[in-house]
């Protein structure tokens, strides 16, 4: 028996085995440990070609896809908040090194 199940960004197919000499009911080989299944998971080049860089990049400019736009919010603004905090100890640890 197979079954697929699609949707715009993914697929998945699913296969059930069984001798069916020996067993004639899925349910009999269920119960005799004779019973295989085999799923398989098909993805499309757009919902795989996100990298990890692209999405924090996306999170941090607001754009992330199918998040909500307060969700993004309050997940960006946190890590501008480091980002600053960072660059400020950095300039702060730097300023005895520039001559003056």
């Amino acid at each position: 028996m197979e079954f697929t199940i699609k949707s715009d960004q993914t697929q998945l197919s699913v296969f059930f085995s069984w001798n069916h000499t020996q067993w004639g009911y899925p349910s009999n080989a269920i119960n005799n440990g004779d019973f295989h299944i085999l799923y398989c998971i098909g993805f499309d080049k757009i919902n795989t070609s996100i990298n990890a860089w692209n999405l924090v990049g996306m999170i941090l400019f607001f754009q992330a896809p199918n998040i909500h736009p307060v969700l993004n919010a309050i997940i960006a603004i946190p890590i501008w908040v480091a980002i600053a905090y960072l660059i400020y100890i950095i300039i702060l640890k730097a300023i005895p090194f520039v001559g003056g």
